[in-house]
């Protein structure tokens, strides 16, 4: 059984194991916004993280990000949604054959999106709508980019050497308006860009 993250365990230990970079940019954050830019991210990663399984059928990968929108529009009440995407990701990922242990962050991240909403939820309305809105066009340029460059799916089976190089996080359709990212050194793109835009998004939300 899962054990609940904390709102402190998420913003600390899970954001740190996906993007160390990020992590640290967090604390010029104004505090009284940290929360929701650390969860913004981490919600953003995640979508990232379901448009770069390539393991996964790239029909699917766009099925599982229109259920991750879903999901981010009403986090109770649509869990049924995330269900369904935390299933068929984490059976990769814990797949030994797959050879994905090289991103036990993003595991961790993926496995405990049910609190990560539940901080979402637990936002005033206007924070609420403001995120789903950031996340949402990610999530969107994301799907656009797997239609425009869809790559390859790794059959069941195939060794890490058979894999295509993996793109951008966060891809060409998104880059030009949230930044372009840096690298954790474990090899999974963190964005630096994103930042940006999550400072303006609580500059925004100060107004």
């Amino acid at each position: 059984m899962v054990t609940r993250a904390s709102p402190d365990t998420l913003l600390r230990t899970v954001l740190r194991s996906v993007a160390r970079s990020f992590y640290l940019t967090l604390a010029v954050v104004p505090s009284d916004v940290r929360t929701q830019v650390g969860v913004a991210y981490l919600l953003a990663r995640a979508a990232d993280t379901i448009a770069d399984t390539d393991l996964i059928e790239r029909s699917q990968r766009l099925q599982y990000l229109t259920r991750f929108r879903e999901w981010m529009m009403d986090p109770i009440r649509r869990e049924d949604a995330l269900r369904e995407v935390q299933a068929a990701l984490l059976v990769h990922l814990d797949d030994p054959r797959r050879g994905l242990q090289t991103r036990p962050g993003e595991r961790t991240l993926l496995t405990h999106l049910v609190e990560c909403g539940h901080l979402l939820h637990s936002f005033a309305p206007a924070d609420q709508a403001l995120i789903s809105q950031v996340v949402g066009t990610l999530s969107h340029g994301m799907q656009k980019d797997l239609t425009r460059f869809p790559g390859q799916t790794i059959r069941s089976g195939g060794s890490p050497a058979d894999a295509p190089p993996r793109r951008e996080p966060l891809g060409r359709a998104t880059a030009p308006t949230f930044g372009v990212l840096d690298n954790t050194g474990s090899g999974c793109g963190t964005s630096s860009g994103l930042s940006l835009e999550f400072s303006l998004l609580a500059r925004d939300r100060g107004r």
